[in-house]
């Protein structure tokens, strides 16, 4: 599609606050997602927060630079093409993203684009070399006048046309203020042709340089879109995807093909065997469906599907295998949304981001006010060696690999979390990781397994009466507790008796009103049992139900990795105290083990530590998951834990806990080593570009030089990672 076309669309439906409205994530809300194009860095991002901070009509905004994205929210209707004129004016092309093909449809037309402008550029550049070539070689002063006239008609549409990326760039510095590099070098071509159409038409024989200017755009574009390739190929690797979804058995004339997950259309029939992931809401066209919600809706018990129920995309099946018809996209599911919700980071959150950010402002100012200085320095003695080392110093000091290099660094490191079942939701966590020195562990549901082994015949102990009023106020609690009484009496919902006066109390149990009766199940200290429940009737003591609990899988190799790293490791719970301390004593916790502990209480424990972490459920720890300085949530209604937690682990084991921290503290190291490099990068070939030991058509080669060292880091802390993290 070309370009014209695409702005033509852009304009007709942005300019419709009903088409607007249906980009928007709620009625109630006016929320649009542009792909935008030419954010390379961090700078980029300010560049355009700035611009959004200085108009009320957004109300908020986040900009993903990984994925060259741009979410703003709005007060109040308003024409978005503003936005995008604007966000043009900049030097940024924008385009609302409807769809995944939105966003390919702008690359394909800027990668067209930037073809064409390299086809001209080279084209240009190709002819004036020749005819510098036969000046070069003696041409006599008629022949080489005429050639030059020729070159200077030649260097025209390189500059008009293929050069316009940097006069958008240069454009975008003076509105915002904020420098970048396609600024001097604008001014370096301007000059550049400037002095040498004057010398052409005022009779000079010196300072032609239309072969180096042709020369420069051509290598800086070829340059740029070798670079820019290279980007989009690293950043696709680092995409996302749904955890365990990866490829699917599509049904087509009664055979099942496998394909990748990602060509899931609606209306596909699937095949899902047992034990993989359901990958795209839809509907079930078996009899029934034995299936785990865990990680979308917090239930840790499989549960039954009858035909035409609807089965979420995240689900596990665990009976035998079903089939199903898609009703939507692996990216389009409740889940891929959440999923992209909570795994869009804004890497500025980082507390070394601003620092950087500021460095590369103060970096590309002191580089341009040094060019203009050495230009000065040699326009008396030989204006050619000044220009010459001006154009060098501006192509090859570049902070942008910097700024660019934390993201994708970040990125591999988050796609490493995800892969292994860690979700991370504030990218921030990752430097906050580093820093933890004490955990705090909920017992109930994340030390121990949701599963409980009833030890009491329930038959033998309670009347029929009581054991449907007990199920009745069950059907009201979400506790493990809860799950295996309402199986193991195993009653009809539909003749449970009503319940009133409900109530539950932390750490103690629950009490409710049934046919006229009050009936309470409080917690009890059974030293025979790690875990009881007494069931009272009218104050009346009916009888105990006592249970076993236990401990999740490799729970005890976690917390002898947490503490032989050095971590101090305590338990926050509501439970018995004395059900506390003996999960303690089976684990060897080093730290404290406190019971009977309130949701306020845990919250107000956690306020008051510093460089802790609060791993629990989500539900009862939500306040402590809030406080901490990162939140670990088990897996539970992702919409609920996404408020509260750093970081979810989406699936229902504490496996993965101690890679999140080793994530952590290779993350700082990474970017450490990044910063260092970029430094040092910069002063070496600054210091031999101002000495006039690098041409500046060698500079324009090696222009990228920077960013393809930064990308060959980014590639080698894949692999170090990889390599450094292989034993979890």
């Amino acid at each position: 599609m070309s370009s014209a076309i695409l702005d033509r669309s852009l304009h007709s439906l942005l300019a419709s606050k009903e088409v607007v409205t249906s980009f928007s994530s709620s009625p109630q809300s006016l929320r649009i997602t542009f792909a935008v194009s030419q954010i390379r860095c961090s700078a980029c991002a300010w560049k355009i927060e700035s611009y959004l901070k200085k108009h009320g009509q957004y109300s908020s905004w986040f900009i993903d630079i990984v994925g060259s994205k741009l979410t703003v929210n709005l007060h109040q209707w308003t024409d978005a093409n503003i936005l995008v004129e604007d966000l043009r004016k900049m030097g940024f092309s924008a385009i609302p993203l409807v769809h995944d093909e939105s966003a390919e449809e702008l690359k394909k037309a800027q990668y067209e684009m930037e073809l064409l402008r390299i086809a001209v550029a080279g084209f240009c550049f190709g002819n004036i070399m020749t005819l510098a070539t036969s000046n070069y070689l003696g041409a006599s002063e008629n022949f080489r006048h005429t050639f030059d006239i020729i070159s200077f008609v030649l260097i025209l549409p390189t500059l008009l046309f293929s050069a316009y990326p940097f006069y958008k760039g240069f454009w975008g510095t003076l509105k915002t203020g904020t420098p970048n590099l396609d600024f001097p070098i604008a001014l370096a071509l301007f000059f550049g042709t400037a002095l040498s159409a004057v010398s052409l038409f005022s009779g000079g024989k010196q300072h032609v340089y239309f072969d180096s200017v042709a020369g420069l755009i051509f290598f800086l574009l070829v340059s740029r879109f070798v670079l820019n390739r290279l980007m989009d190929r690293l950043v696709r690797s680092g995409q996302l995807s749904l955890p365990g979804i990866e490829l699917a058995h599509r049904i087509e004339n009664g055979q099942e093909q496998l394909i990748p997950a990602a060509l899931i259309k609606t209306q596909d029939r699937l095949r899902i065997h047992s034990g993989e992931t359901v990958p795209c809401d839809g509907f079930l066209m078996s009899d029934s469906a034995l299936v785990n919600t865990a990680v979308v809706t917090g239930e840790p018990f499989a549960h039954t599907i009858e035909r035409n129920g609807e089965l979420l995309a995240g689900s596990i099946v665990t009976g035998p295998a079903i089939d199903m018809v898609a009703i939507s996209t692996v990216k389009n599911s409740r889940m891929g949304r959440l999923i992209s919700e909570v795994t869009a980071n804004d890497f500025r959150k980082l507390p070394y981001a601003h620092t950087v950010d500021r460095w590369a402002m103060w970096f590309s100012y002191g580089v341009l006010a040094l060019g203009v200085g050495i230009f000065i320095y040699w326009w008396p003695i030989d204006p050619n060696i000044g220009l010459n080392r001006v154009l060098a110093l501006f192509m090859t000091s570049c902070p942008c690999a910097l700024t660019f290099g934390f993201p994708l660094i970040l990125n591999i490191i988050i796609q490493k979390a995800h892969n292994k079942n860690i979700i991370v939701q504030d990218v921030n966590a990752l430097s906050k990781l580093s820093e933890v020195q004490e955990i705090y562990f909920d017992k109930t549901g994340t030390l121990t397994s949701s599963e409980l082994i009833l030890l009491t015949d329930l038959n033998q102990v309670f009347l029929q009466p009581d054991l449907l009023a007990i199920a009745a106020l069950e059907e009201k609690s979400h506790h493990p507790i809860a799950q295996v009484l309402k199986e193991s009496i195993a009653a009809d919902k539909t003749l449970l008796p009503a319940v009133s006066d409900f109530m539950y109390e932390p750490t103690r149990g629950i009490r409710g009103t049934v046919n006229g009766h009050n009936y309470a199940l409080l917690s009890h200290n059974n030293m025979q049992s790690k875990l009881s429940i007494q069931v009272f009737k009218d104050n009346q003591l009916l009888g105990a139900i006592d249970f076993d609990e236990k401990l999740r899988m490799h729970c005890q190799d976690v917390i002898t990795q947490l503490q032989n790293s050095g971590l101090n490791v305590h338990i926050l719970s509501g439970d018995s105290q004395e059900n506390v301390t003996s999960v303690a004593k089976s684990l060897h916790i080093n730290g404290t083990a406190q019971g009977r502990l309130s949701p306020e209480e845990k919250q107000k424990i956690i306020k008051n530590q510093k460089h802790c972490a609060m791993i629990g459920d989500g539900i009862n720890d939500a306040g402590a998951l809030s406080s901490a300085e990162v939140g670990i949530a088990m897996p539970g209604p992702v919409e609920k834990l996404h408020n509260v937690a750093s970081l979810i682990l989406s699936k229902p084991t504490l496996s993965s806990l101690p890679l999140a921290f080793s994530l952590g503290r290779f993350a700082k190291r990474a970017t450490i080593r990044l910063a260092l490099l970029s430094f040092s990068y910069n002063l070496i070939i600054s210091t031999l570009a101002i000495m006039g030991w690098i041409h500046p058509l060698v500079a324009a080669i090696l222009m990228p030089a920077s960013s393809l060292v930064v990308i060959g880091l980014v590639q080698f802390t894949r692999k170090e990672m990889e390599w450094k993290l292989s034993s979890f």
